[in-house]
């Protein structure tokens, strides 16, 4: 893969990372089947490059059930007060990433589902430190949901200490698909079809799907126990884009509500296209709206 070259550099590149899962069982349930795309890094001294490959296996191949809250607003959620996901733990984890989405560094979650998200993103990354346990070196875990590298909206989730600036690191990745969307291939004959705007409205409408999927959404609308949490998320989303999808979104028009918020991201694509990247098929090159990528690596303690 090129690496397009940059003119300028995101303000948000020193976002926080974040742990935080949305609870809202409208988000899509990422898929369990995983690869491992890399793991490169030189032997060194004291320190067996072979540990990230164990830790991405076990995280690409355990498999768990986890309770996740739910806000519930009225009486008559009162009876459900939580819902099981199952998946891997490397599911599980670019679902969080999914969850963390934020634009102009805004989270996109509603503030009183904060709790509930990092209940839930606690028993996750607990899970994952037990699973990884038997690893003989230290593990930090990163997934990353980045539809267009160096722009917003961007999400993600971390599991274990912070990597230290003078060890040696081994390196793994796992790529996970989150979403439908354009090929690749598809992204590339867009991008040399136009200046941008086609490639921007293609990520942007992707994006949107996966971080509230339309058919999910319109379950999640008819359950007491998350209507509200969706109409909070939605109502940031579109705060954050300057857009209101909301009346939309109260007359059970979700596929209307996805689209305002798709095509004011649009514009944000279009900009960051413009300003970032040296032609529209470099950024058509970088950009993964279908995947999070969860990176592992590894040092001796």
């Amino acid at each position: 893969m090129t690496r397009p070259r940059r003119r300028a550099k995101s303000s948000s590149d020193g976002r926080a990372a974040s742990t935080t899962l949305d609870v809202v069982v409208f988000l899509l349930l990422v898929s369990a089947a995983v690869g491992v795309l890399a793991a490169a890094a030189p032997p060194a001294d004291g320190h067996d490059p072979r540990t990230a490959d164990r830790a991405a296996e076990l995280l690409a191949t355990t498999t768990v059930a986890v309770d996740q809250p739910l806000r519930s607003p009225g009486p008559h959620a009162r009876d459900r007060q939580s819902s099981t996901v199952h998946g891997t733990l490397a599911a599980l984890l670019a679902r969080a990433a999914v969850a963390d989405v934020a634009t102009d560094g805004n989270p996109s979650g509603s503030a009183a589902s904060d709790d509930a998200r990092g209940a839930f993103a606690a028993v996750v990354a607990e899970r994952a430190r037990g699973s990884l346990s038997g690893v003989d070196a230290t593990v930090n875990v990163t997934a990353s949901y980045a539809p267009l590298p160096g722009s917003e909206p961007r999400g993600r989730a971390t599991v274990g200490p912070a990597v230290p600036r003078d060890v040696d690191v081994a390196v793994a990745r796992i790529r996970v698909p989150v979403g439908t969307g354009p090929t690749p291939g598809r992204l590339e004959r867009v991008a040399r079809e136009g200046d941008g705007r086609e490639l921007a409205r293609a990520l942007a409408d992707a994006t949107v799907e996966t971080v509230v999927p339309s058919s999910r959404t319109r379950w999640a609308l008819r359950d007491d126990a998350t209507r509200q949490a969706v109409a909070d998320r939605y109502r940031r989303l579109g705060r954050s884009l300057s857009v209101s999808p909301t009346g939309a979104l109260d007359a059970g028009r979700v596929r209307r509500a996805n689209a305002l918020l798709a095509r004011a991201l649009a514009d944000e694509y279009l900009a960051a296209i413009r300003t970032d990247f040296e032609r529209p098929t470099a950024a058509a090159d970088a950009a993964r709206p279908r995947a999070v990528v969860v990176t592992v690596r590894t040092w001796s303690p």
